[in-house]
């Protein structure tokens, strides 16, 4: 239950910067979540956007990737290489004791898959990814989030 609860902090922080950065003539962003864990709406352009938000704590050892035997939404997308989420979608991780927020592409997770890559048990991804993901600071990511968005 570790895990989730440090997950659930950062995603409130992550929606927190996103909704006191954005403009709130443009964008909404959803409450609820089903495919990924923040859905934004471009209500000028009729656009979509979503954020899947993972958070390493060091007790779990792991960042996973979708449910037991390779179930769920991350590891089908990433999987499919479905172009409106090749485009629309952006992952943002975190870790335990680091404040950096890391904004990244789905190739970019594919590239740090641990293993053989996806397969049909729990996907994880590898933790060299933090050592060698720079992160941002919270300035330098909402700023990214707002080149992504254009």
């Amino acid at each position: 239950m570790e895990r989730k609860s440090h997950e659930k902090e950062f995603e409130i922080r992550i929606r927190k910067l996103l909704d006191d950065n954005l403009d709130k003539k443009r964008f909404s962003i959803m409450k609820n979540k089903d495919v990924t864990d923040i859905i934004i709406l471009d209500n000028v352009n009729a656009s979509i956007f979503f954020i899947e938000v993972k958070h390493y704590v060091v007790t779990n050892g792991r960042v996973e990737i979708g449910g037991k035997g390779g179930s769920g939404f991350q590891p089908e997308i990433l999987g499919a290489k479905y172009p409106f989420f090749e485009k629309n979608l952006r992952w943002v991780l975190g870790a335990e004791n680091d404040d950096k927020i890391h904004f990244v592409d789905n190739d970019t997770i594919r590239k740090y898959l641990a293993g053989e890559g996806l397969a049909e048990k729990y996907n994880n991804l590898q933790l060299s990814f933090f050592k060698e993901d720079e992160g941002n600071n919270e300035a330098e990511f909402i700023e990214k989030i707002k080149l992504w968005l254009r």
